[in-house]
């Protein structure tokens, strides 16, 4: 973060990059001293740009930024917005595909939280998706990602760094796809046993949540 950063920025990037924020909190940032285009450093290098983009627009504060500022925001978001789009759409395909074999799948991260959480598309990029399945569907899920085009490498796991052969899913990838971390468990075994006291199969039961939204998004592009 710039050493010089005035407070009142600071105050406005953490009033202005939460999903809701109150009116209130918005209005007193009106006649305050602050440099926008510090609060738009601040959030570009917390990777936050586009849930303020999202509130600059909701609260019609455009005019206390650079045009060109927020015509780069407007662009950032609407090319995030629709990849997101194409990444999503090709991954309902693939859901169906898991559906028809009878495999549960949750959305982990920023696919869950598009899904569940923004309720937009354009609020974060994503390079990659990570699903959670049973480790018993391990095999099968690989199967239908190796048809679906994906290259399969059950030698490219996904490691604890401290630990490199303790995994917990695998990467998967394709030339011309988003790539893929298919997660068997959300931790090292040794971690939700003996850190978090946890089992990651408690955790399907978030596909009760999800699994109508996946079928019904799957079964309207197949």
């Amino acid at each position: 973060m710039p050493c010089a950063v005035n407070s009142k920025s600071l105050e406005a990037f953490y009033s202005l990059t939460v999903l809701y924020p109150e009116e209130e909190t918005i209005e007193s940032l009106r006649s305050g001293e602050i440099d926008w285009e510090d609060v738009i450093g601040i959030a570009y290098e917390f990777l936050s740009p586009l849930v303020l983009y999202k509130n600059i627009n909701r609260f019609n504060i455009r005019d206390r930024f650079r045009p060109k500022t927020i015509e780069k925001l407007k662009a950032y978001y609407l090319n995030t917005t629709a990849e997101n789009v194409r990444r999503i759409n090709d991954f309902l395909k693939l859901v169906h595909r898991f559906n028809q074999e009878g495999i549960k799948v949750v959305p982990l991260k920023g696919l869950s939280l598009i899904l569940d959480t923004y309720f937009d598309e354009g609020l974060r990029a994503t390079l990659d998706f990570d699903v959670f399945v049973q480790g018993s569907d391990v095999k099968r899920s690989m199967d239908i990602l190796k048809d679906a085009g994906y290259e399969v490498d059950p030698d490219r796991p996904i490691k604890d760094i401290m630990r490199p052969n303790q995994g917990q899913g695998y990467r998967i990838s394709a030339p011309d796809k988003f790539d893929v971390d298919l997660h068997y468990r959300l931790f090292p075994w040794y971690q939700e046993r003996y850190i978090y006291r946890i089992n990651s199969l408690d955790f399907l039961k978030k596909e009760e949540e999800f699994g109508d939204l996946l079928r019904t998004g799957s079964q309207a592009l197949n």
